[in-house]
């Protein structure tokens, strides 16, 4: 390998890029290239090779050992056509990805693949998988103000599902199927009360 060292005891070792530019083009960059064959003569990449890496490494005492990686690799390569995908690698007493962004946009988080279920298609997908135990999705909200999941895209506000700041869980869907404007439908109030089509049941099931 060839390596590149700045040392530097006792003050932080940095290497400052600075650019300047009168659009918005890249103005400080970092690349890093890859090829198989030799620098003479490249040959192509295949999928799963791993183009650029940038890394960190933390002293034990005796050794540097590694904190972990950003790694740049090849989904599938051809003539004017490149599929990456980013690794995002750290340490817990060893390395293991953590999350992956892959070419088409998915987002695995201890998941190479998000596609779990090989659905494939035009659609995003996004997995988490946890190494023991459960998986847990936490949605932290501000003390005051609830947590709520949205459906939809960006012409349509289809639907939420919504813990306000009582801890009464509702279930909201758009009437017209067209603005942001939601109704509420369904509301479990802290409590255990039910109430469809209205926000205050008295009884353990109102429907209004």
């Amino acid at each position: 390998d060839t390596v590149l060292d700045v040392n530097s005891d006792g003050t932080a070792g940095i290497i400052r890029v600075t650019g300047a530019r009168t659009n918005n083009g890249n103005n400080a960059f970092f690349a890093g290239r890859c090829s198989r064959g030799t620098i003479a003569s490249p040959a192509t990449l295949v999928a799963n090779d791993i183009i650029s890496t940038f890394s960190g490494e933390a002293h034990d005492g005796s050794n540097y050992l590694s904190a972990g990686r950003v790694r740049f690799g090849v989904d599938s390569i051809s003539t004017g056509n490149l599929n990456s995908h980013l690794q995002f690698i750290v340490a817990s007493n060893g390395e293991y990805e953590a999350m992956r962004i892959t070419s088409g946009g998915d987002v695995g988080i201890g998941v190479a693949d998000p596609d779990v279920y090989s659905l494939g298609g035009n659609n995003r997908y996004a997995a988490i998988k946890a190494s023991a135990g459960y998986t847990v999705l936490n949605l932290v909200d501000s003390n005051n103000s609830g947590s709520y999941l949205q459906y939809g895209n960006s012409s349509v506000r289809r639907g939420s599902l919504h813990f306000l700041s009582n801890s009464d869980f509702v279930i909201a869907s758009n009437t017209s199927n067209s603005g942001t404007t939601l109704t509420e439908r369904l509301r479990i109030k802290s409590g255990g009360r039910i109430g469809i089509e209205t926000d205050d049941p008295t009884e353990r099931l109102t429907i209004h």
